[in-house]
């Protein structure tokens, strides 16, 4: 009884400070709706790619194996095995959110999150106030402590998850490849192929897409609707779900023309990706573990699009 008491007063007093944090935050984000055109993907120009993407039924998991290697290292297609399609495709990330701080805070009261509860004392990622959670300043920071290891990266592309925190990573750590008014770029892409699990917890649902196209009008918005229908309220995306999402997204990369590609998005979508939807060595079982707020692993992903 006690332990509740005190984790109650704990989200009371975080209730206060979140909403200050949280309206600072957002406080940039525009609340008038905005004309979005949603551009189409670019064609590829690899003959091999395109004939692959369009032979495959969307209901076809294909076959991905991923292998760890440095970031500087080009991945070289082979030139008689015109079976498989390679990419080196560098994975961040976000920086730490209010959402994992949160959980910080529960845990040094001594109190234990859970994301499985409905009781906001214990899995504070229901609370309204955490919607589609921002970086904190740590998190900030330690997205301003990859941009030398980003610089040295080569990527022809960007995709990013349209959560903000992604969002944030992405054009800090990689900022330097971030287009601008004035300045040409390399294409950068928010995909919801690549965002956090959905369902249930608010820290995972994001704001309507006029809003982050306000805050974002430089980054093109792939296939978006206004608002998050993939979001339920009252249940979470399921194993079996996530690994199809997540498939089909890495079946959009197979398909992309670029060859080295960054990706910004989320720990149990990256996590899943490795341990549930990609082949990996037995030998690197380090590549299967979580991503650390922020890191950044680059991974040569060779696929085997199916026979015909």
């Amino acid at each position: 009884v006690l332990k509740t008491m005190k984790a109650l007063s704990i989200i009371l007093l975080l209730h206060q400070l979140l909403h200050l944090l949280l309206s600072f935050a957002f406080g940039f984000s525009s609340t008038t709706n905005v004309n979005v055109n949603v551009k189409g993907r670019s064609k590829s120009n690899s003959a091999m790619q395109q004939t692959a993407s369009d032979s495959i039924n969307p209901e076809i998991r294909i076959r991905i194996r991923a292998k760890r290697c440095p970031g500087t290292t080009k991945p070289i297609p082979s030139q008689k095995d015109t079976s498989s399609i390679t990419k080196l495709v560098h994975f961040q990330r976000h920086g730490e959110g209010y959402h994992n701080l949160l959980g910080d805070v529960l845990r040094t009261a001594g109190v234990t999150p859970s994301v499985d509860s409905f009781d906001p004392a214990i899995n504070p990622w229901l609370r309204p106030e955490i919607v589609d959670s921002p970086l904190t300043e740590t998190g900030k920071e330690q997205c301003r402590n990859q941009c030398e290891l980003a610089s040295k990266l080569t990527p022809e592309l960007v995709i990013v998850s349209p959560l903000l925190r992604a969002l944030q990573t992405a054009k800090i750590s990689f900022g330097a490849c971030y287009p601008t008014v004035t300045t040409k770029s390399i294409p950068w892409i928010a995909h919801e192929g690549c965002r956090e699990e959905t369902g249930v917890l608010v820290c995972n649902k994001r704001r309507p897409l006029s809003q982050i196209v306000s805050d974002y009008p430089e980054i093109q918005f792939e296939a978006m609707t206004e608002e998050d229908t993939l979001f339920n309220p009252s249940k979470r995306e399921t194993g079996d779900s996530k690994s199809k999402r997540i498939n089909e997204f890495l079946k959009y990369l197979m398909a992309r023309p670029e060859n080295e590609i960054a990706v910004v998005g989320h720990s149990a979508w990256l996590f899943h990706m490795l341990n549930e939807v990609v082949e990996v060595d037995d030998a690197d079982d380090a590549l299967r573990s979580w991503f650390t707020t922020s890191e950044i692993r680059s991974i040569q992903l060779t696929f085997y699009p199916p026979t015909q």
